[in-house]
Formats: structure tokens, sequence, C-alpha cells
């Protein structure tokens, strides 16, 4: 492998770790309750970026408790949740 060959695949390695390390950061993420639709059963955060600034998420769905169980516990305003987004994509984010 040449030397050009070589600063290629690390460049590209290098990339590959800042994509992973961007994912892994928005993976888990916790904000405060700024609106909630009960028609739709979905919520809107307020969370904040890696540089502290806030910003509002998209209207995701809230979990609530599955199987034969029934229940109905809305989140309120205010309330503190925690975010789950795949890969850090906020269209997946539950």
């Amino acid at each position: 492998m040449s030397d050009v060959e070589l600063v290629r695949v690390i460049l590209g390695l290098q990339a590959d770790i800042a994509a992973l390390k961007r994912m892994v950061a928005g993976n888990l993420r916790f904000g405060t309750v700024k609106k909630v639709d009960h028609d739709t059963k979905r919520v809107q955060l307020l969370l904040s970026d890696a540089n502290g600034r806030e910003f509002l998420s998209p209207l995701r769905p809230w979990g609530e408790i599955a199987g034969n169980e029934k229940s109905w516990r809305p989140p309120t305003e205010g309330q503190q949740m925690m975010l789950v987004a795949p890969h850090g994509d906020m269209r997946q984010a539950v």
C-alpha cells in the first residue's frame, strides 16, 4: 500500500469515527416536555445540543405499558423525559 493510499484509509477511518461519535452522542437525550398532543399521543421536548443550545424535538410518541395491561398516563408539561433516538436520528425517536 502506498503512502497516498494509507493516508486515504486513515482519513476515511477518521470520518467514520466522527460519524459514530455523533450517532452515539445523540442516542439518549434528556429534556423537558413543552407540548403534549393527547389526540395523537405525541410529545415535544425541549432539548440541548452538544454546545448547550436549546431546540425543540419533533412531536414523538411516548412510551406506554404494553401487553394485557392498559394505562393512560400522558406526560405533563415541565416533566423530565428521556428520548431514545437510534443512531441519533430524531425521526426514529421515542
